[in-house]
């Protein structure tokens, strides 16, 4: 239990980190005022740009995920089997930490718990945790971006998809795929407003600057 508190509370401070905040203040701009009022990419690619503000803002939610999990994987917790079901295993630790991060990202304490949506910290946490699962998801996504233009669809699917492809791939380890279904509540909950618009039929268009 102290290793799962010290590991959130690392993850959580690198989380809180916010990338989209940097790439504004360097544009002169602020994105928590523009556009849809997200810090993250999609919303730095509407008010920025791709290269400019997109790009940066995702490669740097990406990047404070991978750095700490990387860490606990080959420096902190490495190979380390753990139970059958996946408790106390290195990749259990990884998931952990990668949680601490995106609950930093979507709720920093210093932006008084209003943040981002998590999914590209949560795909620098797939990306350590299991590169093939990582690029299955990615092409899903893209697939679902360039077919509907709907970021918010493809993000919500990719964390739909998540847990099950990790019963996929760790096959009896209930616990990772438990842990892994908190980053789909998570993603859920923090795109619960673009899910009832993507039910409305309202929903904005990547590359459209939003309307609400």
């Amino acid at each position: 239990m102290r290793n799962i508190i010290l590991l959130l509370l690392f993850g959580y401070l690198c989380g809180n980190f916010s990338t989209g905040v940097l790439v504004g203040k360097i544009e002169h701009v602020d994105l928590r005022t523009q556009g849809s009022g997200n810090i993250g990419a999609t919303n730095a690619t509407r008010i920025i740009g791709f290269l400019k503000g997109g790009l940066p803002t995702m490669l740097g939610d990406i990047l404070k995920a991978v750095i700490p999990v990387l860490i606990v994987k080959y420096l902190w917790f490495p190979g380390l089997p753990g139970e059958s079901n996946g408790f106390g295993s290195t990749e259990f630790y990884e998931l952990i930490t990668g949680l601490g991060v995106v609950l930093g990202h979507d709720f920093p304490f210093w932006m008084k718990f209003k943040g981002g949506k998590g999914i590209a910290s949560t795909g620098g946490l797939i990306l350590v945790f299991s590169l093939p699962m990582a690029g299955i998801l990615m092409t899903i996504m893209i697939v679902i971006i360039g077919v509907t233009r709907f970021v918010s669809l493809a993000s919500i699917t990719a964390a739909f998809l998540f847990p099950v492809l990790t019963a996929f791939f760790f096959r009896g380890k209930w616990v990772l795929v438990l842990v892994a279904a908190c980053y789909t509540v998570l993603a859920w909950w923090r795109h619960k407003e673009n899910i009832v618009r993507l039910l409305y039929g309202t929903e904005n268009k990547f590359g459209r600057r939003p309307t609400h």
